[in-house]
């Protein structure tokens, strides 16, 4: 064997040319289309997971022994304590009442505490108002009556930036059969810490702070109007930072914001979360809520503000299940740290007289490792130079021809896209399988993903051009014509996918200067599209669209995931007349379509016989998921309950009983509840589903009124059982519908007319009339000149409503003795009164929700027995009484 050895520098040299090839083999450049692709797959799912994993990452809690951070751990013991020991605080109860000693108490020990270097007041003050509110686009008249509010404030003597202050705000009440550990013990128990904390700072304040824990924003922001307007420490807020929660978990959201001031202070935080788009999402009416931040706003006349919430998993809201213990590590701390960085910013290092009213900012949070921030001015001079570079490329570089082909391309790919899950939401709509998706946001994903990702598919393969059939190559009369033919195809492919990148490119411009021609700060997403893609022009061919697609995804799908989180629980709320299936499968679609807007051009990369595989593969997936959600999904759980009202109303005038059974969403009713009511109270229901008529509907459910509005029920007649349901509060023998309507009735005989000489009248409904009930809700219809807060008619029924909420604990309480309808009772600011215009009579309906809320009623109390855990039901006793005046 004649063995022969390579020289040390053969050796070398070999080794060298081995590493220079894999590594330009690694290039960008170099690779294989297969290559490429495979890598903008990994690359896709890689980018989704950090974004996903970052969406939900929660600080880790602070101990309560560090004093000099902000803590969950003691955070959670006054959380506790008034969400657990005191319980349900709203107002009128003594939930209410402890609630009040209980914060005053904590405020108090921090005042006196012996190292104070910022000294404080504490102002505890109660008053009657009223103002009017609208929430969904219905008004309503509020009078509020001995509602409490607690406020605290640190002036700011020496070295002061302002004579202005800030106003951090939230309430403590919570609404009917809530304990309210999120909403909003949760905020107040971080208001507590930040006075501790900011009580004890060494730094000198430059502005005056002012917070105030308000006792009455359930009943439809009463305390924060007040406050407004009877507090003198009012007059020095030009800012307010509003604390809320409309969930129990996840991060806590900024969703509003007014000056840049204010939303440069909320760059300051520890842990950022959210963009200027939720304020459109927040302004378009789609969100059924409301917080004091719009009193502030509208009332107030701020210039600026901050409104933050905790928003995820908001099945739970307004229900028993708001507990201490349902509210996940972290989610304290990412709102507690957050606030008390804003506070402290604003506190000691900002300028007040610098707040004004100067437009809306672009803002998002990077996925929560720092905050972007661009002025109303600079963000949109931005957007035109990144519009006019979009639109010179396209103008050098593309035919006009090309450009609207590619146009086409990308507008009909998008439009099919949405037919598919559209089309299957409307299909659901006409069965009883309506929300399948309820009971886990994730679920929605699924179910109406693969249709949208099935839809992109076949509106590509609709515009997709020929290919060389099997039988066309093997026709080819070698391989040289074989060669030539693949090659024609290939660079047709080329071509079309080019067309359909530059199509691209204008849709996002368009979208972009759109968006900015309707004042939406929207805007922002679709200028991030399109700089991607100019950024992508500059990378190697093989990752355009690994660059194209990179930023998008990375800044617009936390804010897809925090729409599907946001509108799936809502959808439970939403109402049957809002087609909540529709605007869910429209919002999947949406996130679809906008992750993977970047790579609808790779499509014209693949062969005909690859995307209808995929097309396939999609329609599988989405047959499947739907079938497997239709056998066996619960559409709601324990954790994701179904709301439903049982609603029990006699009518003093006509002597009759219904019971109502009132759903918020557009999901079947249960039918073993339906049949086990039906079977208690003698029949079926009077009417089916569909039958009874929202005027209908407005007038049997004007007790809840206005979440009325959001209701359907089914209604049973329970005349014949009069003498069997209502019993007497102390020993629970049974009385009659009468004798029960005669002391819980809405009181009206103390409504007070005077005739002026002009033929006019002044008609004035007292507000201390009726506290003996939780609500009280008069209706009528008049032609109306003045009154003594601002009214709006009820766009359906042209009526007035005014309603008067249970007064505050405290207040003037009648005993069953005192429950006589009297004629007379004590003047109050919330005493309501308006001016008819001639002296023709105006009668007045008015419906009145018990104090009971059920407990007095053999017939609900039977009837809440055959709801399940995963069922949230509220019982309501209501009484109905007319008068002509």
């Amino acid at each position: 064997m004649n063995l022969q050895w390579k020289s040390l520098d053969e050796d070398w040299r070999d080794t060298k040319r081995e590493v220079k090839d894999t590594l330009n083999s690694l290039y960008p450049s170099k690779w294989s289309p297969l290559k490429v692709g495979v890598s903008l797959v990994v690359w896709f799912f890689a980018i989704t997971t950090f974004v996903t994993s970052r969406y939900y990452a929660l600080p880790d809690p602070v101990p309560a022994y560090n004093v000099n951070r902000f803590s969950e751990a003691r955070a959670r013991q006054h959380i506790r304590v008034l969400s657990q020991d005191i319980g349900q605080r709203e107002v009128g109860t003594l939930g209410e009442d402890r609630s009040i000693h209980y914060i005053t108490a904590e405020l108090e020990k921090l005042r006196d505490a012996p190292k104070v270097s910022h000294p404080f007041e504490i102002s505890t003050k109660s008053g009657s108002g009223q103002h009017l509110f609208e929430i969904i686009n219905v008004p309503i008249v509020k009078t509020y009556h001995n509602v409490t509010n607690i406020a605290v404030r640190f002036t700011c003597t020496d070295e002061c930036a302002s004579d202005k202050a800030l106003l951090v705000n939230t309430h403590f009440d919570t609404m009917l059969g809530s304990n309210g550990a999120a909403d909003a013990a949760t905020p107040v128990a971080i208001m507590i810490d930040a006075i501790r904390m900011l009580s004890t700072a060494t730094r000198p304040l430059r502005n005056s702070v002012v917070f105030l824990f308000n006792g009455a924003e359930e009943t439809f922001q009463d305390a924060s109007h007040l406050f407004m307007t009877t507090h003198p420490w009012f007059k020095d807020v030009v800012a307010v930072v509003n604390l809320e929660a409309a969930g129990v978990s996840g991060k806590s959201i900024l969703f509003q914001s007014k000056s840049a001031l204010m939303t440069e202070a909320y760059s300051h935080v520890s842990h950022p979360h959210g963009s200027s788009m939720a304020n459109d999402l927040f302004k378009s009416g789609l969100l059924i809520s409301d917080t004091d931040y719009k009193q502030f706003m509208d009332h107030g006349k701020l210039k600026g503000g901050l409104d933050m919430a905790i928003y995820q998993h908001s099945y739970l809201y307004h229900t028993k299940l708001d507990r201490e213990d349902v509210i996940p590590a972290g989610v304290i701390q990412h709102m507690g740290a957050n606030s008390l960085d804003i506070i402290a910013h604003i506190a000691f290092s900002a300028n007040l007289d610098n707040v004004e009213d100067d437009g809306d900012h672009t803002y998002f949070d990077f996925n929560g490792l720092f905050f972007v921030l661009l002025p109303a001015k600079v963000a949109t001079n931005a957007q035109i130079l990144i519009a006019i570079a979009a639109i010179a490329y396209l103008y050098r570089t593309t035919a006009a021809r090309t450009v609207v082909s590619g146009l086409v391309d990308v507008l009909r790919t998008i439009g099919v896209g949405a037919f598919f899950p559209i089309g299957v939401a409307l299909s659901i709509m006409t069965t009883d399988y309506k929300m399948l998706w309820f009971a886990e946001p994730s679920f929605a994903s699924v179910l109406y993903g693969a249709p949208a990702v099935y839809g992109l598919i076949q509106g590509h393969l609709m515009g997709k051009g020929p290919e060389p059939t099997a039988a066309e190559l093997a026709a080819a009369e070698d391989d040289d014509e074989v060669d030539a033919n693949k090659a024609a195809a290939a660079a047709a492919a080329s071509d079309r996918q080019s067309i359909a990148r530059k199509g691209y490119l204008a849709f996002t411009t368009l979208l972009m200067v759109a968006s900015m021609a309707l004042g939406l700060q929207t805007s922002f997403v679709f200028a991030i599209y399109v700089i991607s893609y100019l950024a992508a022009l500059f990378a190697p061919s093989t990752l355009f669209y690994h660059v194209a697609m990179t930023l998008p995804i990375l800044v617009v799908q936390p804010m897809m995931i925090g729409t599907i989180n946001t509108f799936v629980p809502l959808a439970g709320r939403m109402g049957p007349y809002i087609p909540a299936e529709l605007i869910v499968a429209g919002i999947v679609w949406l996130a679809t379509t906008l992750i993977l807007l970047p790579l609808l051009p790779t499509f014209h990369a693949l062969s005909h016989k690859a995307v209808r595989r995929w097309g396939r593969v999609f329609a599988v997936i989405g047959m499947v998921m739907w079938a497997n959600f239709a056998a066996t999904s619960p559409r709601y759980t324990v954790a994701a309950p179904k709301r439903m009202v049982l609603l029990h109303s006699f009518d003093m005038d006509t002597q009759t009983s219904n019971l109502h059974l009132i759903k918020g969403d557009s999901a079947p009713y249960p039918r073993d509840v339906v049949q086990g009511i039906s079977a208690l109270a003698g029949g079926f229901p009077v009417r089916e589903e569909e039958a009874m008529t929202r005027a209908e509907l407005f007038e049997a459910h004007q007790s809840l009124y206005p979440i009325s509005e959001l209701t359907h029920s089914l209604h049973w007649n329970t005349t014949h059982l009069d003498g069997k349901y209502w019993v007497h509060e102390d020993d629970e023998t049974v009385v009659s519908g009468a004798k029960f309507g005669e002391a819980y009735a809405p009181r009206v005989r103390g409504i007070k007319t005077v005739t002026h000489t002009n033929g006019s009248r002044t008609i004035t409904i007292p507000c201390e009339m009726n506290t003996h009930n939780l609500a009280t809700v008069f209706r009528f219809d008049a032609d109306v000149v003045a009154s003594s807060a601002p009214m709006a008619r009820h766009a359906r029924s042209g009526q007035y409503l005014i309603r008067q909420s249970s007064a505050g604990h405290g207040a003037v309480a009648w005993t069953d003795a005192e429950l006589a309808d009297k004629e007379t009772y004590p003047a109050s600011a919330c005493d309501f009164s308006f001016t008819t215009a001639d002296a023709t009579p105006v009668t007045i309906h008015a419906a009145a929700m018990t104090k009971y809320m059920g407990a007095r009623n053999y017939l609900l109390r039977r009837a809440l027995t055959h709801f399940g855990n995963n069922t949230q039901v509220f019982a309501v006793d209501a009484v109905h009484k007319s008068i002509v005046v």
